[in-house]
């Protein structure tokens, strides 16, 4: 079992985090989820500072990946929107402006959430 947990990619798990907490967010029912949504995290960030080599732009990356995951479940809301004949746009555009505003929103928040795990990865390597 071991074996196994060990050959899943570090990101993977930071992914999994960011979507588990996003979905017990939106979801009431699952909420519960939220208690145990956090220790893949953990483990990835404990295996990368035992590593020692937890270099700024790889917390970045860490941090977008999981950002990214978190804010595209919590944005969910968007698809919410279409059609969006209440603004006079047609259906094809209103799934390219949907999808635009769901991701872009959802990435520019991460740009800047991200950085929250170069300020964790500073204080775990000391």
């Amino acid at each position: 079992m071991k074996d196994i947990l060990k050959r899943i990619h570090p990101r993977l798990y930071i992914a999994l985090s960011g979507l588990l907490i996003g979905l017990s967010i939106i979801f009431a029912e699952v909420g519960f989820i939220s208690y145990f949504a956090l220790i893949p995290l953990a483990c990835a960030l404990y295996g990368r500072a035992r590593s020692g080599d937890y270099r700024a732009k790889r917390a970045y990356l860490d941090g977008f990946i999981f950002y990214m995951c978190f804010d595209t479940v919590a944005f969910h809301w968007f698809i919410y929107f279409y059609p969006l004949d209440f603004a006079g746009i047609d259906d094809a555009s209103a799934i390219f402006v949907i999808l635009l505003a769901w991701v872009g929103l959802s990435a520019l928040q991460s740009v800047f959430s991200a950085f929250t795990f170069v300020i964790i990865s500073r204080f775990i390597r000391t």
